[in-house]
C-alpha cells in the first residue's frame, strides 16, 4: 500500500484546520479532501443557495489560481487544454458538479467553483482533490478522516514535544547559573595589609605607650 508524500499529509492536516478569507460570499473556506487513483474518475461537487446564475468558474490552486472551466447558462462549456476532452457538468446551478475522467497527479490540487451573476460572485465550499499512484489509503469518507485526523494529532505532538524540550533546556540552564566574582581592588588590599602590619610592630606599640604616658 503507497501511503501519501510527507508534504501532501501537512499540506492537507494545514489545509482541513485553516480557512481562507475571500472577497466574495458565501465562502466559508473549509476543505472536503477527495481521494481518487490515477485513471479513475473524480466528481467535483459545488452547492449553492440560489440557482439564479449567469455561469460558473472552475478553479484549481496548486502553486497559483488557474480556470480550469467556464460553464455558461447556455451550455457553453469553455474548459482549459489540460482537461479538454476530460470534463463534462450536470449543467444544474443549485447542485452543481463537474466530473473529471482519467485523473492523472497532475489534476491534483484544491477545487472550488465560483458563480457569478453580472459582476456578483459567490464561491463554494472546498474540495481537496488527491490522486494516488498506487491503491487507496482509504475506501470510505469516515476512514480518510480518521488518518487525516491522526495525521493532525502527530503533528501537532511533535510541536509539544519541541517546546517542552525548549523549555526543559532553559530552566536547566537557569539552574546552573553563578554570579560571577568580581575581581576586588588591589590598591585598598596593599593598603589594608599596610594597617595590620603597622600596629603588629613592636616599635609602634613602643612608640604609642610613650606618648600615652607624656600625656599622663
Amino acid at each position: 500500500m503507497k501511503l501519501l508524500p510527507l508534504h501532501t499529509l501537512i499540506l492537507l492536516s494545514v489545509f482541513l484546520h485553516s480557512s481562507s478569507s475571500s472577497s466574495c460570499s458565501d465562502g466559508d473556506g473549509r476543505f472536503e479532501p477527495l481521494f481518487v487513483r490515477a485513471g479513475e474518475n473524480a466528481t467535483i461537487k459545488c452547492s449553492i443557495s440560489n440557482p439564479d446564475q449567469d455561469g460558473v468558474y472552475l478553479n484549481r490552486e496548486k502553486v497559483t489560481s488557474t480556470d480550469v472551466l467556464y460553464y455558461f447558462k447556455d451550455g457553453t462549456l469553455t474548459p482549459e487544454d489540460s482537461v479538454k476532452g476530460r470534463v463534462e457538468t450536470n449543467k444544474n446551478f443549485r447542485d452543481f458538479s463537474v466530473f473529471i475522467s482519467n485523473v492523472s497527479e497532475q489534476d491534483g490540487g484544491v477545487y472550488w467553483c465560483k458563480f457569478n451573476k453580472l459582476d456578483v460572485y459567490t464561491v463554494s465550499e472546498k474540495t481537496y482533490l488527491i490522486v494516488q499512484s498506487g491503491k487507496k489509503i482509504c475506501s470510505r469518507e469516515s476512514e480518510c478522516n480518521f488518518f487525516i485526523y491522526w495525521i493532525v494529532i502527530g503533528v501537532l505532538s511533535l510541536i509539544i514535544l519541541v517546546l517542552a524540550g525548549v523549555l526543559v533546556k532553559l530552566c536547566c540552564d537557569r539552574g546552573q547559573y553563578t554570579p560571577k566574582q568580581h575581581p576586588s581592588n588591589g590598591v585598598y588590599e596593599v593598603m589594608r595589609g599596610n594597617t595590620s602590619k603597622a600596629l603588629n610592630n613592636p616599635a609602634y606599640e613602643s612608640s604609642q605607650r610613650c606618648t600615652r604616658s607624656a600625656l599622663s
